[in-house]
């Protein structure tokens, strides 16, 4: 069966069960009886690495803005702690919705071009930043890989195209 109908058999109202049979090379077939539950996914993550802030983001999903500005916050509120630069990590990130990227760049950014958009008919669109930066100018480097792709690529390149934060990895999916 493909993807798309394993997933529309495995949905359902949270709290029920559905049987699944798995089957293993080598091992033969056995039975796992699981309950649906409704899923939330943390987009935003943080920790501290010495005097360095490190947040990875791993979704663009409603909410991810927010997220990231309670990292940021939750970082530099920590006490006795000074940090002196900032990872952001966007590795293996598949992107997500735009304007929670946008959101995100504009949070280091205090001016200019983050995305410019052009439909099919031509019509165009473009995003800026303008409130201020977060973190003040503090140095960053943006970490991406093969999986970092859409959303991640718009925030990483908008960092790099304005001077804000050096990108570091390998190249990105797109």
């Amino acid at each position: 069966m493909d993807l798309r109908k394993a997933v529309k058999r495995l949905r359902g109202k949270p709290g029920t069960n559905v049987r699944l049979t798995i089957l293993r090379h080598g091992t033969g077939q056995f039975d796992v009886t699981i309950t649906r539950a409704v899923i939330h996914i943390q987009s935003v993550k943080w920790k501290t690495e010495g005097d360095v802030g490190v947040v990875r983001v791993t979704h663009f999903i409603s909410g991810s803005e927010v997220s990231l500005e309670t990292a940021l916050q939750e970082i530099l509120s920590k006490p006795n702690y000074r940090m002196v630069g900032l990872v952001l990590d966007l590795r293996n990130n598949p992107g997500g919705l735009l304007d929670q990227s946008v959101a995100v760049a504009v949070a280091f950014l205090s001016q200019g071009e983050i995305v410019s958009v052009r439909s099919r008919k031509g019509k165009f669109r473009g995003f800026s930043a303008g409130r201020g930066d977060l973190m003040d100018g503090l140095r960053m480097v943006v970490l991406i890989n093969r999986g970092s792709a859409s959303a991640s690529e718009i925030v990483a390149g908008a960092l790099q195209d304005h001077g804000r934060a050096i990108v570091m990895g390998v190249r990105s999916f797109g």
